[in-house]
């Protein structure tokens, strides 16, 4: 979701040094076919803005290739807070104020040196003078993004696009930006702080007519074409929808300020069918419904539509945010609102896409892109009413539960990790405790079980039951980059007092995923172990030869 990002200090931080042994058998592991791509993702802001070079280290010592990065219009665009349009080459990236771009030129130029690619999502809030001019006040004050200017928001994409296309030579520079081959097209577009209003003609009684996909499905057809045409090649994500929602249109839940519908979070799935213009049989939308929402009315416009609208039909993939702090990964899907997309129920994105696309003869199964994810924990983060926030410990469980499943389903191509920190908790400001620091730098432990995920579907064996093991190295690929050689983990178990190695398994090169068998003789915890390469070379600094470990899991032969 949309989230108030605030400063978090970390400090030292992600190994600990140990003498595992060495293991006398080696078990090589196969990963599934659909896991072989897939991409580790991390996003945090706050900590990208204050110290590029170092987080990013931090990042890729933690496992991550992809970091998530919000390209923001307001920051970079001239007289931002007029309402009068400057006269501008709005298209050029030459033409914008050389200290707007700073901020992310240091970001791709840090990831550059680290080896880490970056999804660049070109997001609000616009300028003042890119919105309509009945822009409510909260709006204003706040730089939430209002009706924005489809065509203005092209050409800036195409400016970003430009920019980052691996030619552009800034003026003072002595050689090109780092290319970016990986953009997605707005933020949360069914929340009202980034895309308003999200509805028209709501009451306390009535849900009104949904508003906000006019807006996004415009947006679409004019930064999906800059890019098609500046960033030739890239992979172009849409979508990156919050995952929530109640009611049938659109109502979840309204901050305490603006009319009913301008502020809210509409239901992912009532979104995108609205988005592709259809209704919930999926037949195309009629009446005030049709036009509210900016869809054809007419047969011939319902004939151009799926021409029209390119980014809704070609485009590389689906973004979604699939929070789901007060769910575990399994949870019924009875239990969970019908037009809601959490983590859980995903399935139901991919159905509603392809049923969507189906509708307009066009059959396209979308891969889904998974960019914000993560637990809120408690502590630090309370709750007040409804249900609670699970413990770190618990929330460690979850998020390998989490992406375990993810791995198991071929059509989720990335595992997002959002925050590296939490944010610093300040009076009268929302907190999202899902970093896998604190927000004073102290390790939870959510972070072991990122960088070596674990999980045993069956926990409860027969004595010589042959087990199944899940599990990654995710600083492995980094470290197999650097040295071309396999990286393997240790499968340790602890029967009373010291750990033992049972098994030494390599992982997967592009991922550091494994799957393995095991016939365990007793009970005992089980964990995994994994050995940084002992050379400096393209690794961050201080991880060389140092030994980190996964959580620990409960295995009971009978």
């Amino acid at each position: 979701m949309t989230r108030i990002h605030l400063h978090g200090r970390a400090r030292a931080w992600l190994v600990s040094l140990s003498g595992a042994a060495t293991a006398a058998l080696a078990v090589h592991a196969t990963p599934a076919a659909a896991s072989t791509r897939q991409v580790a993702l991390i996003q945090d802001g706050v900590a990208l803005n204050q110290d590029p070079g170092s987080d990013l280290a931090r990042m890729k010592e933690a496992g991550a290739n992809t970091v998530r990065v919000l390209l923001n219009w307001y920051t970079i665009a001239p007289r931002a807070n007029s309402r009068r349009a400057p006269r501008f080459n709005a298209a050029s990236p030459g033409a914008y104020p050389a200290s707007g771009w700073a901020q992310w030129d240091a970001i791709v130029r840090a990831a550059r040196t680290e080896g880490i690619r970056v999804d660049l999502d070109i997001v609000g809030a616009p300028p003042r003078w890119a919105e309509a001019r009945n822009v409510p006040n909260h709006y204003l004050k706040n730089h939430y993004g209002w009706e924005p200017n489809a065509a203005d928001y092209g050409r800036f994409v195409r400016a970003v696009a430009t920019r980052y296309s691996g030619h552009y030579t800034p003026e003072g520079a002595s050689e090109p930006l780092p290319k970016v081959s990986l953009y997605s097209i707005w933020n949360e577009p069914n929340n009202g702080q980034d895309l308003g209003p999200q509805n028209i003609g709501a009451t306390k009684k009535s849900a009104g007519y949904l508003q906000a996909p006019r807006y996004y499905r415009a947006l679409l057809r004019s930064g999906y074409s800059a890019l098609e045409r500046t960033a030739k090649g890239a992979t172009i994500l849409f979508g990156e929808l919050a995952p929530d929602g109640k009611g049938p249109f659109h109502v979840t839940r309204r901050l305490p300020f603006g009319l009913p519908g301008q502020v809210s979070i509409s239901a992912p799935a009532t979104y995108v069918r609205t988005l592709y213009c259809l209704n919930t049989a999926y037949r195309p939308l009629t009446g005030r419904a049709a036009s509210v929402a900016g869809c054809p009315t007419s047969a011939g416009g319902r004939r151009a539509f799926v021409r029209q609208n390119p980014a809704l039909f070609h485009a590389s993939a689906f973004a979604m945010h699939p929070y789901a702090s007060h769910y575990t990964p399994t949870a019924k899907a009875s239990s969970i609102p019908s037009n809601d997309f959490p983590f859980p129920v995903l399935g139901r994105l991919e159905s509603t896409l392809a049923r969507a696309t189906g509708a307009w003869h066009h059959t396209r199964h979308y891969g889904i892109w998974s960019t914000e994810f993560g637990y809120v924990t408690s502590p630090p983060q309370t709750n007040k009413g409804g249900k609670p926030y699970p413990s770190p410990q618990q929330a460690a469980i979850y998020l390998n539960e989490s992406e375990y499943l993810s791995y198991r389903r071929p059509w989720i191509a990335s595992y997002a990790q959002y925050l590296l920190n939490d944010p610093a908790k300040l009076k009268n400001v929302g907190l999202f405790a899902s970093g896998l620091f604190t927000d004073r730098g102290a390790p939870k432990a959510t972070l072991n079980a990122y960088r070596l995920p674990i999980w045993m579907p069956t926990q409860r064996l027969r004595k010589g039951q042959n087990a199944y093991i899940w599990g990654g190295a995710r600083p492995a690929p980094a470290a197999y980059s650097a040295t071309r050689t396999p990286q393997r983990v240790e499968l340790q178990q602890r029967r009373g007092g010291s750990w033992q190695t049972l098994a030494t398994v390599t992982v997967n090169r592009s991922t550091g995923y494994f799957t393995t068998h095991h016939r365990f003789t007793a009970s005992g915890a089980v964990r995994l172990a994994y050995t940084y390469p002992a050379t400096e070379l393209a690794l961050p600094v201080g991880v060389a030869g140092t030994t980190i470990y996964s959580r620990s899991v409960p295995v009971t032969v009978r």
